[in-house]
């Protein structure tokens, strides 16, 4: 049998059918007794062999495979019974959301270099299929300056779009979002201070330009101050 995860009470999952040649119809409710040995949060049985959900929430990421144990017993003199198993396959939702391992990084990237590797970012989601597979985007007044991949182990690659010059903007601050690709979908994001880093890329200059003409006294003394 199989019932997704978090499922209401009251929902069938399916039945298990006994028979009895001493009690005629057995299809016939009360010719046969059934019970969950022992009782279940989860799960509950009627005198049919139909399998309920009790209402009690079943989480896959801690348990993705319940067995409960039916007994049948009759209703004769020195009543007989019988047992079995039942395995209920625990199925996904999205209920989960993706997250990244830290809130907030401290990247650096060095100046003058397009299409950077920033960082390489990994995401964490625990559900399975499409509800566990992530798209990551970034946003912010900066994140034009930046582009970001994602791959189907959930890591978040980090790009520069342009070239960076710290003299200009040493510092950047933007904002990357993992959005999960099920059904209802969940998201997260995190925030990256970007330094960037300074290459010898300036050449010196005099404050007073290129020439200057200073003139001295002709007894000026060694050590005197020219400029």
């Amino acid at each position: 049998f199989a019932v997704h995860e978090n499922t209401g009470p009251s929902q069938s999952i399916g039945t298990v059918l006994a028979t009895d040649p001493n009690c005629g119809d057995n299809t016939v409710p009360g010719c046969l007794r059934y019970r969950l040995i022992p009782a279940s949060v989860y799960f509950t049985i009627d005198n049919s062999g139909v399998i309920y959900t009790t209402g009690t929430p079943v989480n896959r990421e801690m348990n993705n495979m319940v067995n409960v144990t039916v007994e049948v017993s009759d209703y004769g003199t020195g009543s007989a019974s019988v047992l079995t198993m039942a395995l209920i396959a625990i199925l996904d939702r999205n209920d989960v959301p993706p997250c990244f391992e830290l809130t907030s990084y401290m990247l650096t990237a060095v100046e003058n270099e397009d299409d950077l590797l920033v960082s390489l970012l990994q995401t964490i989601d625990t559900d399975l299929g499409n509800n566990s597979q992530i798209a990551a985007t970034l946003y912010g007044s900066q994140s034009d300056h930046f582009y970001s991949r994602h791959f189907t182990n959930g890591s978040v690659a980090i790009y520069t779009n342009t070239t960076l010059d710290r003299e200009a903007i040493p510092v950047y601050y933007i904002m990357v979002q993992a959005i999960d690709m099920g059904t209802m979908q969940l998201n997260c994001s995190s925030m990256l201070t970007i330094m960037v880093e300074d290459v010898n890329d300036n050449c010196p200059v005099f404050s007073t330009g290129s020439s200057s003409t200073v003139t001295l006294n002709e007894f000026a003394p060694i050590g005197f101050r020219a400029l």
